[in-house]
């Protein structure tokens, strides 16, 4: 396809006259050295002339071919005088130039830079709303994305709830494996928290997490309104959000839209050298429950989990993505699932696990921009392109009676902690012969194998 492309650009150069391109942006475009192989290389590196020319491996024989090029893409003043002494000429050669332009970004799968903003990759229409912008922005028709610029994870995760209630449900509901077809109001949001832990809806913060490390730490928990296990965020760990209709849920499906996008990315950064025996990189894929994993078939690492939330005839699926996170700093803040000496008998959702690992660690990604970024234009190219924009909202701008009314409920101790489903506590440690049980309701303990406890908050007895 590059052989083409290239025969495709010299033909239309040669009727052209060699005229000067307009601004192309070539930092973007990756392709291999036409006369080594060796991939990865910008696409001037690829124009440019070998100069050395003391090994003979054949290179000099493409010295006209390369020069060519370099006088095409890299035009002196001389001859940018010479285009700009009539402007007839420039006319007659605009419409031809953007069309070659055209196709060779086309070609290349390369970012209309009249579309697309150099520095971050997404729509120049991307805007810092103010709280009535917010307001009106989501609760009209439409797509769009939303990244927040705040840190606050009480912040963020209610501006989720608050993008997630008033988003304009489906009218009527009309099922389709087509995306987009029946419901048009779909919305992705990405958030970055400090450092913090979040718990299911339906989850005991006593049994899945060190509640007295993070008090020593200084770090919060949060309950979020959605269910799913217990995570910890930091500023390497991207969250993000998709929102679509009841009837086009499908939990794998934005995982596999992520996954793709960037296994592309892999694909493309590979090392693929002829000398070098041949290494196979890690690609991303999901596991039997949804989750991506990179790594080995048998001990795969996991850089990804998710959590879902079904109301309204809406649906979202939110999940982490760890990029660059600081592991060793999460370690002792998530319990193991078996804790010796206790025992919890509760109906409320268990955590799955898992061994996890940076997306940085396997070299897919450095930062979390990048994947901002890539995930963004992905869900542009399923929606429409450009035509999907990108705002951005800071805590201040947006902050209105709702969003504080939600991040109040999530400060509050009573929705922390009381809202846990019913539960029975036993302790029974063999070394100090320690027995008793409690059964807990409400965060209040209801009943016991001693009497005094009843009518206590759990939280005076058990904080570990």
């Amino acid at each position: 396809m590059f052989c083409n492309s290239i025969t495709t650009v010299t033909n239309k150069i040669l009727v052209n006259q060699f005229v000067k391109l307009p601004h192309l942006n070539l930092s973007s475009i990756k392709t291999r050295n036409i006369y080594n192989g060796s991939p990865n290389q910008d696409f001037l590196s690829f124009v440019e002339k070998d100069e050395d020319t003391t090994k003979n491996d054949g290179r000099d024989k493409y010295e006209d071919f390369n020069n060519m090029y370099v006088n095409l893409f890299t035009a002196t003043s001389h001859q940018n005088e010479h285009i700009s002494t009539t402007n007839s000429t420039k006319v007659n050669n605009t419409s031809s130039i953007n069309l070659l332009n055209k196709e060779l970004l086309d070609v290349f799968e390369c970012p209309d830079d009249n579309n697309l903003n150099q520095n971050n990759g997404v729509p120049l229409n991307n805007t810092t709303l103010t709280g009535a912008e917010l307001s009106t922005i989501v609760r009209s028709n439409g797509k769009f994305v939303l990244i927040s610029k705040s840190h606050d994870p009480y912040y963020n995760l209610s501006l989720e709830d608050y993008v997630f209630n008033n988003t304009p449900s489906p009218q009527p509901l009309i099922k389709t494996k087509n995306p987009g077809v029946a419901y048009e109001n779909q919305r992705l949001m990405f958030y970055i928290n400090d450092e913090c832990c979040v718990i299911g809806k339906n989850q005991n913060p006593w049994k899945e997490l060190y509640l007295g490390n993070l008090k020593h730490r200084g770090l919060p928990f949060l309950r979020r309104k959605s269910g799913g296990g217990a995570v910890v965020h930091d500023l390497g760990n991207v969250n993000y959000s998709f929102l679509n209709s009841r009837e086009q849920f499908d939990k794998l499906f934005f995982n596999k839209l992520i996954t793709d996008t960037l296994n592309k990315h892999i694909l493309s950064n590979t090392i693929l050298d002829p000398h070098q025996k041949k290494q196979e990189p890690f690609f991303l894929r999901l596991n039997e429950r949804g989750d991506i994993i990179i790594g080995e078939k048998d001990s795969p690492f996991k850089v990804s989990g998710s959590a879902f939330k079904i109301a309204k005839n809406k649906s979202y699926h939110h999940g982490t993505m760890l990029i660059n996170s600081d592991l060793p700093r999460f370690k002792n803040l998530l319990k193991p699932a078996h804790v010796e000496g206790y025992k919890w008998d509760c109906n409320a959702v268990e955590s799955v696990r898992s061994q996890i690992a940076n997306l940085r660690d396997y070299n897919v990604l450095k930062s979390t921009s990048e994947f901002i970024d890539m995930v963004t234009k992905s869900f542009q190219l399923l929606y429409g392109k450009v035509n999907v924009p990108v705002y951005y909202c800071g805590k201040e701008s947006t902050m209105n009676d709702e969003i504080s009314k939600t991040m109040k409920e999530l400060q509050n101790e009573e929705w922390k902690f009381d809202k846990t489903p019913k539960f029975k506590f036993s302790i029974n440690k063999k070394k100090t012969g320690e027995k008793n049980w409690v059964e807990v309701k409400n965060g209040i303990i209801e009943n016991s194998d001693d009497a005094s406890k009843i009518g206590l908050h759990f939280n005076e007895l058990y904080i570990k």
